[in-house]
C-alpha cells in the first residue's frame, strides 16, 4: 500500500491504516503530513511502515505503531501537537529526524527516537528546542536553531552544527571523530568548554563559518585537538583572558583576531605520556 498524499483527519474519530501483511509505504518524493485539519484522534498504522528517501513525513497528531515497525529512510518530523507510541522506530543510513515545535520537546522513552538505533541525524529546527530526560548518541550531524537543554545526556560522534538561534544549555560529550560547526555569529557556550583531549565539551575539530559575523571565543582556555577551520567570518579569541592550543592543522580563510591571547600547538605524546622527542619546532601561525 503506497500514499503519497497527506493523511488529515479533522475530526476526534481515530484512524487506522493497515498494509496487511505487507508494508505501508510513505512515498510523496517532498512534504508529506499526517495529522492535520485540527482532529484530536489517533492515527494508527497496522503492519509497518516506511519512509522513502526523499521524502520527509510530518507529524501533529499521536502516531501509533501497533505491530510492525515504522522505517524511516527518509526523513521523520515532529510538529507541535505531534508523537508517537508503540512499536520502535527503525532509521535507515540516511534516516533523520527533525523537531519543529513551539515548545520544548521531552526527549525519553520515546518512541520515533530510540535508545540503540537510532537515527543518524537530528535536527532541532523549531523554536521550542529539545530537553533530553535519557541518554542518546547521534553518529552523523546533530544541528540546532533553538536551545538543546541536558545535552549533557548527548554524545556526538559526527558533526555538531549551531545554527542561527541555536544554543546548549549543558554541555555535550563528543566521539573521537568530531567537529563542532559555528554557522553564524556567536559567543561561544557550553558546548565548547575547557579541556585538553576529545571528551566533555571538547569535539576534535572545529569549523567557523561565520559569513560577515563573528565567533567570540568565552573567557577560558579552548583546545582544538584536531583542526581549526575559518572558512568565513571572524574567529575573535576573548579580550580578557583565556588561551587557544591547536593540535592539528589551522586553516584560515576568513579573518582571526587574538586580542591580546596566545595561540600555541598542542602537544601530543605517545601512550606512555613521555614527551614526543622527535617532534620539530613549534610550529607558528602569523
Amino acid at each position: 500500500m503506497t500514499i503519497t498524499g497527506d493523511i488529515t483527519t479533522a475530526g476526534s474519530g481515530s484512524v487506522a491504516i493497515t498494509g496487511g501483511s505487507g508494508l505501508i509505504q510513505l512515498n510523496s518524493g517532498a512534504l508529506q503530513t499526517i495529522g492535520g485539519g485540527g482532529g484530536t484522534g489517533t492515527i494508527t498504522f497496522t503492519g509497518g511502515a516506511v519512509t522513502a528517501l526523499g521524502t520527509t513525513v510530518a507529524v501533529s497528531r499521536n502516531l501509533v505503531m501497533s505491530s510492525g515497525a515504522m522505517t524511516v529512510n527518509g526523513t521523520f518530523q515532529v510538529n507541535q501537537g505531534g508523537g508517537a507510541t508503540g512499536t520502535s522506530f527503525v532509521y535507515g543510513a540516511g534516516g533523520t529526524l527533525i523537531f519543529n515545535t513551539t515548545s520544548s520537546f521531552s526527549v525519553g522513552s520515546t518512541t520515533f527516537w530510540p535508545t540503540s538505533n537510532g537515527p543518524p541525524n537530528v535536527n532541532v529546527l523549531g523554536a521550542g528546542g529539545i530537553t533530553l530526560t535519557a541518554t542518546r548518541t547521534v553518529s552523523g550531524l546533530f544541528q540546532t536553531s533553538a536551545t538543546v537543554t541536558r545535552g549533557d545526556r548527548l554524545t556526538l560522534n559526527g558533526t555538531t552544527q549551531r545554527n542561527p538561534g541555536g544554543s546548549f544549555a549543558d554541555t555535550p560529550v563528543y566521539g573521537p571523530a568530531s567537529t563542532l560547526v559555528y554557522n553564524g555569529a556567536f559567543t561561544v557556550g557550553p558546548e565548547w568548554t575547557t579541556g585538553t583531549i576529545v571528551s566533555t565539551g571538547v569535539p576534535l575539530n572545529v569549523t567557523i563559518q561565520a559569513g560577515a559575523g563573528t565567533v567570540t571565543e568565552s573567557a577560558t582556555n579552548h583546545t582544538v585537538p584536531g583542526n581549526l577551520l575559518i572558512s568565513s567570518g571572524t574567529f575573535a579569541l576573548s579580550a580578557s583572558t583565556g588561551n587557544l592550543f591547536v593540535g592539528g592543522n589551522w586553516t584560515d580563510n576568513g579573518t582571526f583576531t587574538a586580542n591580546g591571547r596566545i595561540v600555541t600547538p598542542q602537544r601530543h605524546r605517545h601512550a606512555d605520556h613521555r614527551p614526543d622527542r622527535r617532534r620539530g619546532p613549534s610550529r607558528s601561525w602569523p
